[in-house]
């Protein structure tokens, strides 16, 4: 994906995408950008409502990182080749809890 991320003040906890291709292709989860390895990423998932795949933008738990590879959130440690964009994202964007590696759902974020 041809992409970029940006934050704006946290006043208003927006978060501005830009991006040649499509973010939601399909239901599942997909990188927010190029990246191989990130906090965050996009989970794609069919509404009702409006008849769609709509996509909402996720982080990973504290010590995880999406990596494009698996499509869910990895340990850090597990991935020591890959390189990690970190973003600066405020408590708004919520954590995925169900598609990590060797799930834990006491973490702390």
């Amino acid at each position: 994906m041809d992409g970029s991320l940006e934050q704006y003040g946290s006043q208003n906890n927006s978060i501005k995408v830009r991006s040649t291709q499509p973010l939601c292709p399909n239901e599942g989860h997909f990188p927010l950008n190029d990246d191989s390895c990130s906090q965050l990423f996009i989970k794609c998932e069919y509404s009702q409502q409006s008849r769609r795949v709509e996509g909402q933008i996720y982080r990973c738990p504290k010590g995880f990182v999406y990596w494009t590879i698996s499509r869910r959130c990895e340990r850090i440690h597990k991935l020591s080749n890959c390189p990690t964009s970190r973003y600066e994202v405020n408590n708004s964007i919520p954590v995925e809890w169900i598609n990590i590696g060797s799930k834990r759902r006491n973490m702390k974020i």
